[in-house]
């Protein structure tokens, strides 16, 4: 079954969002939602207020009700190491939070129900930052927090998550925000990452696109970057980059141009130096957004 959804927003009173239109088409069954007026195929439409997404109404629908999953499927996130410092309330962990600051109630459940993935994590982490070799929850119920131990620590203490760097923090709600797709109902359709190699050594991202690459087997993965280092390798493929750039007042976001993914084949350099050239731009039918 072949689909699309649309969905238009412009800046109304107040700045305040306003949808100026959203069409979603599943097969021969559509809804078109305009301001004061929706147009659909189906029987009898459900109840619709006007003052969110037509979707959320349509979405209860047999037909309509894939989009909905998908488009709720989308999560983002970008750890912030100040709420992933003090320690939580215990909780199921069923989802990361967009900030990180459950990242303990994540890991826990993910040592229980799958430790390879776990495994995984401590490995990436200790690639990442080799002052540390391991990592688990300490706790002082109701309260939970990450726990680090030292690489070089014959007494097995553990540095709390108040007492690392942002780095490490950051390292590791980037690592549970990718492995904990194939473990979430319901499914995560996809996962995007604001700067994702923010406060990592620039020695570490070439492991960052290893863990990133790595988990887009489980789920498609999006990951807004300015950073050249995390893009400089010569096998990277040319079609998993977009390039952005600011065009007429209008932000343009496509494929990039046909020479730069020539080079890119060639191997004649990686999409970083291209970037540090200022070469690494959206091919020119790239319509704006």
């Amino acid at each position: 079954m072949v689909g699309s959804y649309s969905l238009k927003i412009s800046e109304g009173p107040d700045r305040a969002s306003v949808i100026d239109e959203e069409h979603c088409q599943v097969g021969l069954d559509y809804f078109t939602s305009r301001p004061g007026s929706v147009d659909h195929s189906v029987l009898t439409a459900p109840g619709f207020t006007g003052d969110r997404p037509a979707l959320v109404s349509f979405g209860s629908l047999t037909q309509f009700a894939p989009v909905f999953n998908l488009v709720s499927g989308l999560k983002f996130y970008s750890p912030n190491s100040e709420r992933m410092r003090p320690g939580t309330l215990v909780g199921a962990g069923k989802l990361l939070a967009s900030d990180g600051s459950n990242a303990a109630d994540v890991f826990v459940r993910l040592e229980r129900t799958r430790p390879d993935l776990t495994t995984r994590i401590r490995e990436y982490l200790r690639a990442f930052i080799p002052e540390f070799r391991d990592v688990n929850v300490a706790d002082t119920l109701p309260y939970h927090w990450l726990a680090f131990t030292p690489a070089s620590n014959p007494s097995h203490w553990r540095i709390n998550s108040s007492n690392v760097s942002d780095g490490t923090l950051r390292a590791m709600g980037i690592l549970l925000a990718i492995f904990q797709a194939a473990t979430v109902t319901p499914a995560i359709s996809l996962i995007g990452l604001e700067e994702p190699e923010s406060n990592l050594h620039p020695a570490a991202t070439a492991i960052l696109l290893d863990a990133l690459l790595e988990a887009s087997a489980s789920v498609p993965i999006v990951a807004s970057t300015h950073s050249a280092d995390l893009l400089d390798r010569k096998n990277l493929p040319e079609n998993m980059i977009l390039a952005v750039a600011l065009q007429d007042g209008k932000t343009v976001i496509g494929p990039i141009s046909e020479s730069e993914k020539s080079t890119l084949q060639r191997r004649l350099c990686t999409a970083g130096e291209l970037l540090r050239n200022n070469r690494l731009t959206p091919a020119a039918s790239t319509s704006s957004k």
